[in-house]
């Protein structure tokens, strides 16, 4: 299994000493985009094509695989999109219960619907992103987002078919910090959330190897993130 994805509860934080670098003179087609971050879930104005050095960090192996060229097989069990429909039905069930409970109902009753129907809820909703993560390394979706991997329904049935001219979800090449890996959802880069600098890993990476000519890879003591080595 490739190994797109790093989620740890820590992470790099390295990213945080980086600075603005000089670029070389950029090949045909490739520039710096200065300014322009995108909306989650538009079509991406400045797409992991135009960044910088894309072209040379595709060379350098360090860019997610594109979608299978046939629908991969679905994992056993539950899809993302199956349980994030549980979750929320779970969720709301549990507060539909608890309105109808009459007001002499025993606590022990109503402990166990919010112990029961939250907990089960919260559960769902936290195996969701571990599930999502599966499907996305195995080259698939179970729900409408990621344009450039399959999309699969129930039992496999294709929902639609990966469009080859939108990039994968992955780390790639970013538009507007040359020399680093920025997430990207497609069809646009993943927002940044208002304390994305407790958890930076999520959204920026030091490649595992530079893949500009000129740019430090990572400040002293920072970490590198592997982006090609099969498990």
């Amino acid at each position: 299994m490739q190994r797109w994805f790093h989620w740890r509860a820590g992470g790099d934080r390295s990213v945080l000493d980086w600075r603005q670098p000089m670029l070389p003179p950029l090949p045909p087609g490739e520039a710096q985009r200065v300014q322009g971050w995108e909306v989650y879930g538009a079509a991406a104005k400045h797409p992991p094509q135009t960044a910088p050095g894309f072209r040379a960090a595709q060379r350098l192996g360090l860019l997610p695989p594109p979608a299978p060229v046939t629908p991969p097989q679905p994992l056993p069990g539950p899809s993302a999109h199956a349980l994030l429909l549980t979750g929320i039905g779970l969720f709301f069930g549990t507060i539909l219960l608890l309105v109808a409970l009459p007001d002499d109902a025993p606590g022990v009753m109503v402990a166990s619907l919010v112990i029961g129907g939250g907990g089960g809820a919260l559960w769902t909703l936290l195996r969701l992103e571990a599930r999502e993560r599966e499907e996305l390394e195995r080259g698939y979706t179970s729900r409408p987002a990621y344009a450039g991997l399959w999309r699969l329904g129930r039992n496999g049935v294709v929902r639609r078919e990966p469009d080859r001219d939108v990039p994968p979800p992955g780390f790639y090449p970013s538009p507007y910090q040359p020399g680093l890996l920025q997430c990207w959802d497609g069809p646009g880069w993943h927002p940044f959330a208002r304390r994305w600098r407790r958890r930076p890993h999520q959204w920026l990476r030091w490649p595992e190897v530079p893949y500009l000519d000129g740019v430090p890879n990572r400040p002293e003591g920072g970490k590198s993130w592997a982006g090609a080595s099969p498990e």
